[in-house]
């Protein structure tokens, strides 16, 4: 799981551009002639895309955020770790693994958010996505996987959802990687692919799970 922290260093930067953008200011990076670099990078900066098409020299075009619903269950007190109070201007990554046996077959319900803290402290989603999967635990090989989406920030973000069942029939052994090399192109979306790489983890988490149990 020391990789998954490290995997998202990279998002978790990016994302905390939003706070400059919100309060009116560009990303410091200089606007170059033509198009983004990270054109077809995925679904969200697809070629004449919202993003590409609105992008300016202070970055991409920047839509307000939902309000943010609570995460935190009333039912579950243990379903979330203690978070410290989000000062006005920062941002917040939240990620949930939820994993069970169900008869012969593992269940994953995994969730993923993004979220923004205006300058009155108000939270913001800006990206939000849930991925549902079933996986054989003797072979560790995904047997179903889907995903489904809240806010995200441009309107061509949802055509990824399809991309998530890519990895059925693969094994959870080297799927960070996998996806990493081969899941790329404006029919995927970089947060969810988080997601996808996340499940290389679940092995550990099974072997954890069957020792609790016996």
């Amino acid at each position: 799981m020391r990789f998954q922290l490290l995997d998202d260093l990279p998002t978790a930067l990016m994302l905390s551009g939003r706070v400059l953008r919100a309060a009116g200011l560009g990303l410091g990076v200089p606007m170059k002639p033509g198009k983004p670099a990270n054109v077809d990078m995925c679904a969200g900066w697809i070629d004449d895309g919202v993003a590409v098409s609105g992008y300016s020299e202070k970055g991409p075009p920047l839509f307000p955020a939902p309000a943010a619903p609570p995460v935190e269950p009333d039912d579950d007190p243990l379903g979330w770790h203690e978070h410290p109070d989000a000062v006005p201007h920062s941002t917040r990554r939240r990620r949930r693994l939820d994993l069970w046996r169900d008869g012969e077959i593992a269940r994953i319900d995994c969730f993923f958010r993004d979220s923004h803290f205006d300058q009155d402290g108000l939270e913001g989603v800006v990206h939000e996505w849930t991925v549902r999967a079933a996986v054989d635990p003797r072979s560790l090989e995904v047997l179903t996987c889907e995903a489904g989406y809240g806010a995200l920030p441009f309107p061509e973000c949802p055509s990824a959802v399809p991309s998530a069942g890519r990895i059925v029939g693969d094994s959870l052994v080297g799927l960070r990687r996998r996806v990493l090399k081969e899941m790329a192109g404006s029919s995927t979306c970089t947060h969810l692919n988080d997601q996808l790489r996340s499940f290389e983890d679940v092995g550990a988490l099974l072997d954890r799970l069957d020792g609790e149990a016996r």
